[in-house]
């Protein structure tokens, strides 16, 4: 007794802005990965943003069957996944700064 698409359903609960402003977060996250890659050192490090980059792209076709924005599970996978993120882009800089001694 759900909606299946979960744009719809974001748009229904949130709406048109809410819509608009979990896009520009999700669209972020996927940009910093792709500014971000050839300057990533650690070619391990590199091997898992392209893996949260494809799972990225992947999670934006499957929320038109599947509402998994809204679901708690899968949001907290989400956001361990883009925080994760983060944190390599953040020890990236800081190897960076290291092996250049800036």
């Amino acid at each position: 007794y759900y909606i299946h698409n979960g744009y719809l359903w974001i748009i229904i609960k949130t709406g048109f802005i809410g819509f608009i402003f979990l896009l520009w977060f999700y669209a972020t996250f996927l940009i910093q990965i792709m500014k971000n890659w050839n300057n990533i050192i650690d070619k391990e490090l590199k091997a898992i943003l392209f893996s949260f980059f494809l799972g990225g792209i992947a999670s934006l076709l499957s929320v038109f069957v599947n509402p998994m924005f809204t679901q708690w599970f899968s949001v907290d996978i989400l956001m361990l996944v883009i925080g994760l993120t983060q944190a390599i882009l953040i020890i990236n800089k800081e190897e960076h700064k290291i092996q250049c001694n800036c």
